[in-house]
């Protein structure tokens, strides 16, 4: 009984009190199988939301900008495709490409301040660079899916070689005139199934060996294994996708000092041994060595199903709500609680906030239980941990709890959206749920 102002607000001692930590209970056993379609939706209207006024004259007018820009850089006239406005910037962003022959793509932009931007000299040479390499690379990969690679030149060098070359050297004339005015990379995705090791670190040694021989910086590399099986299934003629991810077997990612310090295979051979070190230390999973660091790629393990998800949250939701149950937390703080805050309400206006209360202390009981076990190093709750499953961010690594968070947050609002999304995961080959794909997270079997 709570007497408030003479007045007396019976609450029965049984099935009341806890009324609400049984409802909530009931609300929040679905929240990890159902949909997150609230994010996707919201995501959608959004970006409609954002899709400016554009005036139809702004299209026509930048592309006349754009070419009277080039020919007078260049003496180039240029076809144009793939224009995509910009709201910051008030204009266009197209795709350009010379209309003498050279199949030369390249972007020109223009910001808020009326200040053109083009990448043609950049792309001219990455497309040299390629014609260079692109033999030996053919002759160390037998199968090579992808192979880029791109020079990003600075304004000032591009001005440089306007200023002092009447025509555009090519990149091997001019690199060494202005070394910090590019940056060079490449990304490689070739079919193999890393079978030989040390025959893969030569190769990777040849062609850095070569690179470093004609006196080029490089800046960045990017080498992407892919199994064997999914050049036989589909060729090589299609782009890269999420849905490729799980033939990817191994990732190599180096920085430009990482790059700079191969001058022996020896040297190589050091980085490769800390990456099996790596490998070892963390139960066999592959890793990727970038920017001096090791951590565990792609291969977090095997997808946890539907149903041992469903039985992992049937057990935390039943052990939360017997806690709450037996410690009464949620009745007794929802009475201290109200009393202070709304005590000289009216006894209707109390009672609403009575409930209100207790259900929000029973919602973030249950939140902090979950952010907080499957963010910490065990990566689950006890039901997660009963059925021996665990929830993993990318590269096997530990969710935050930030991320935590949001994940409860969207299965929450997902409760609105009937479950369908999330009995998708009872179809898809990764078992993975919107929430999971929208937060880019996963459930795998410990």
């Amino acid at each position: 009984m709570i007497r408030k102002n003479k007045k007396e607000i019976r609450l029965r001692r049984s099935v009341r009190d806890f009324l609400p930590v049984i409802l909530t209970a009931m609300l929040v056993l679905p929240i990890g199988w159902l949909p997150a379609f609230m994010p996707q939706i919201m995501h959608k209207l959004a970006i409609k939301a954002q899709q400016p006024d554009i005036p139809e004259e702004q299209l026509e007018k930048d592309l006349d900008t754009y070419q009277s820009y080039l020919t007078r850089k260049y003496n180039m006239e240029a076809t144009f495709d793939d224009e995509a406005f910009s709201e910051a910037n008030g204009h266009y962003t197209v795709s350009a490409v010379p209309v003498n022959g050279e199949n030369i793509p390249f972007t020109v932009s223009q910001d808020h301040n009326d200040n053109i931007r083009d990448t043609y000299i950049g792309s001219l040479w990455s497309k040299e660079i390629y014609d260079v390499f692109d033999p030996m690379v053919s002759q160390l990969y037998e199968n090579v899916w992808i192979f880029e690679t791109k020079v990003t030149t600075f304004r000032e060098m591009d001005q440089y070689v306007l200023d002092n070359y009447e025509a555009i050297p090519d990149f091997f004339d001019v690199y060494s005139e202005f070394p910090n005015g590019y940056r060079f990379c490449i990304t490689l995705y070739v079919f193999n199934d890393f079978s030989n090791e040390e025959e893969e670190q030569v190769k990777i040694y040849k062609l850095v060996e070569q690179l470093q021989e004609s006196g080029i910086t490089l800046t960045g590399f990017e080498l992407k294994y892919y199994d064997q099986a999914l050049y036989e299934q589909a060729g090589k003629d299609m782009k890269p996708t999420n849905e490729h991810r799980t033939y990817a077997s191994h990732f190599l990612a180096l920085n430009q000092q990482q790059l700079d310090s191969i001058q022996t295979l020896k040297t190589l051979e050091n980085i490769w041994l800390n990456w099996k070190s790596s490998i070892k230390n963390r139960g066999g999973h592959m890793v990727s060595v970038e920017m001096g660091h090791e951590w565990e790629e792609e291969d977090n393990g095997t997808p946890a199903g539907f149903w041992m998800r469903l039985a992992a949250w049937g057990i935390d939701v039943l052990l939360v709500t017997f806690c709450l149950v037996f410690t009464k937390i949620a009745p007794h703080g929802s009475v201290a609680l109200t009393g202070l805050l709304f005590g000289d309400r009216p006894a209707d206006e109390y009672l609403m906030n009575y409930w209100v209360i207790q259900i929000t202390m029973v919602l973030a009981v249950f939140w902090l239980y979950d952010a907080i076990l499957e963010s910490s190093p065990l990566q689950a709750t006890v039901g997660k941990m009963l059925v021996k499953v665990k929830v993993s961010g990318e590269f096997n690594t530990k969710i935050s709890f930030t991320k935590a968070s949001g994940k409860f947050v969207l299965n929450v609002i997902s409760l609105m959206l009937l479950g369908i999304g999330q009995f998708i995961s009872l179809f898809t080959k990764d078992k993975q749920t919107i929430v999971d794909r929208v937060l880019n997270y996963g459930v795998y079997k410990a």
